[in-house]
């Protein structure tokens, strides 16, 4: 698409989208979040809500749904029971004193591990957010810290193989699972964990995230991070 063509608004949701690529964006415009491009077309199937288009005249139309901004959680709860991560963008200057495109920024991400709406989970069903570490100086230990935020559950594990921590998370399988960049690129656990049945969203931080210094001033944490350094780095996510 020739950018000459997109107004300053679509540039700016262009630009807030390129930052979070792995979610669908609702961008505020005034009393509606609306979902333009691929998002569009995705999200107006999974929340069966009508695809429509900016510039219908235009050889290239945008695609574009919306939702009213009184009513959006119920259409999150959806996306996010279907697995999808949501970035939400609001207006943070008022549009009566902007000057050109009213300043926007996403105010909150929600991905399915952090549903805090007990309403939204499934009968008796737990909805856990996992983090996985790696030893980076022993291929075979494995961190694994789960977390139920519905309900307040937390747990640290340590496993001295891909084997063991594939069991574990195959029993548990969690709604999200965190990875270090260094353990997403590795082969082995893309062919144990990413090929699994049960389609967890993935969330990819940067190795700083996992450092246990993050969890140290907490109850518990000094055994933790000297007896099972690896379930401490996971945690620490």
């Amino acid at each position: 698409m020739d950018d000459s063509s997109l107004t300053p608004m679509i540039k700016q949701y262009l630009a807030i989208k390129e930052k979070y690529s792995d979610s669908i964006l609702f961008y505020r415009i005034g009393d509606f979040y609306e979902m333009f491009f691929e998002d569009a077309v995705q999200a107006s199937k999974l929340l069966d809500i009508t695809l429509t288009s900016r510039n219908k005249n235009d050889p290239n139309p945008i695609p574009l749904c919306g939702v009213p901004h009184h009513s959006v959680e119920p259409y999150i709860a959806k996306l996010l029971q279907k697995g999808k991560k949501v970035a939400v963008c609001d207006q943070v200057e008022d549009p009566k004193i902007a000057k050109g495109v009213v300043r926007r920024e996403v105010t909150r991400v929600i991905t399915p591990g952090i549903i805090l709406d007990s309403a939204s989970v499934k009968g008796d069903e737990h909805n856990y957010i996992a983090a996985i570490a790696p030893n980076d100086s022993t291929e075979g230990a494995f961190g694994l810290a789960i977390a139920d935020v519905s309900t307040g559950h937390f747990s640290a594990l340590q496993f001295n193989s891909m084997d063991a921590l594939s069991e574990e998370v195959f029993r548990l399988e969690p709604k999200e699972i965190i990875l270090p960049i260094s353990l997403s690129e590795k082969t082995t656990f893309n062919n144990k964990i990413k090929k699994s049945n049960f389609n967890p969203v993935f969330t990819v931080l940067n190795n700083n995230f996992f450092e246990p210094q993050a969890i140290s001033g907490l109850d518990g944490a000094r055994t933790l991070i000297k007896q099972y350094p690896m379930a401490a780095k996971a945690a620490a996510a």
